[in-house]
């Protein structure tokens, strides 16, 4: 058994890593909100201008939304976090309405790699690993 004093110290490192969950959880629901709300440049916010394929995750939000009705469900699979950042795996499903008759809906559904990094009191994606998950059909 563990003397008193060390629980003292093990307590706030579980407390900090069910915070940590928790922000990210909430980060990720909000970009899904976002991709829902039609409006890619709040989705695109929480992505570095300099992450790799950016340009390209940014024409394929933006074409995705003028197509589609995007609704989203995540959860997040692992966390690997320190202090200022570190990487998550996301389990994302998206279904896709098509604002046009003639073309069907759609689900797809992905385990996505990002690396994180704590800016301005969230977080910010430097990269993902699959934006064509973010492409239209």
């Amino acid at each position: 058994m563990m003397p008193p004093r060390r629980w003292i110290l093990a307590i706030p490192a579980a407390l900090l890593c069910a915070d940590e969950r928790g922000e990210l959880t909430e980060w990720f629901g909000e970009l899904a909100a976002r991709l829902a709300d039609g409006n890619p440049g709040d989705f695109l916010r929480a992505f570095a201008r300099d992450m790799p394929r950016r340009e390209e995750l940014d024409r394929n939000v933006h074409a995705l939304v003028r197509a589609f009705e995007v609704s989203s469900s995540l959860n997040l699979l692992r966390m690997e976090t320190g202090r200022d950042g570190g990487r998550v795996e996301v389990d994302w499903y998206l279904e896709l309405r098509s604002l046009m008759p003639s073309v069907p809906n759609q689900q797809r559904r992905r385990t996505l790699q990002f690396r994180i990094e704590r800016f301005r009191k969230s977080w910010r994606a430097l990269a993902l690993d699959a934006v064509d998950f973010f492409a239209p059909p």
